[in-house]
């Protein structure tokens, strides 16, 4: 579940490009998560080398054993100042609210964590389209689709949500909603419990 209880202090704000030593205004777009082949972070570096407007940054938060391979790719397109690894960080909760873009490309995926607090946050959010996350997205309502390993399709969207702001206006508070009224902790513990209950009633 998500807590999202938690409040930002407004001088935390652009904390993570004070840390990149970017301007406030440069859009960042993040991926969290583990560095593995199924998360398909390539395809997210490699869409981000296709987008015409060059002003933008990956963040990529989390570690994994495709890291030294995604540092080549990152190098081979020419993207070595552009594309950030992070590591793994213990303060999403604040840099979050610094993402211009979440998207989480992956080719299988669990109910991810990290998208529910990206949209509780009022991060947009594009993911690709496996069953679990568009049980989170909806069909491009609470945030935008794109087809898993198609990396042309995948910068077409980015660029689309980087320069639609009513657009992202309107996603983010519909999947603010969503997820505040269906996944919040104490909301998933209610409806844990009383599934315990019903299975501890004697027949």
């Amino acid at each position: 579940g998500v807590n999202f209880r938690k409040r930002m202090p407004t001088d935390r704000k652009h904390r993570l490009h004070a840390e990149l030593m970017l301007s406030p205004d440069t859009p960042l777009i993040g991926c969290v998560g583990r560095l593995s082949a199924e998360k398909r972070v390539e395809d997210v570096i490699r869409a981000v080398a296709l987008l015409e407007d060059s002003t933008s940054h990956l963040v990529l938060i989390g570690d994994g054993p495709q890291k030294v391979h995604l540092a080549r790719v990152t190098e081979s397109l020419d993207l070595a100042d552009r594309v950030h690894f992070l590591g793994e960080r213990q303060d999403m909760d604040i840099i979050v609210h610094d993402l211009s873009l979440y998207v989480l490309a992956s080719s299988f995926e669990g109910m991810s964590n990290s998208l529910m607090e990206a949209m509780v946050a009022g991060c947009p959010v594009a993911v690709s389209a496996i069953d679990a996350n568009v049980a989170l997205v909806g069909n491009n309502t609470r945030g935008w689709i794109f087809r898993v390993g198609d990396i042309q399709n995948l910068a077409e969207v980015i660029s689309l949500i980087l320069r639609s702001p009513e657009q992202r206006k309107i996603r983010t508070q519909s999947a603010k909603e969503y997820i505040e009224g269906s996944y919040t902790e104490q909301r998933m513990l209610l409806s844990w419990q009383a599934v315990l209950e019903k299975r501890a009633r004697p027949h």
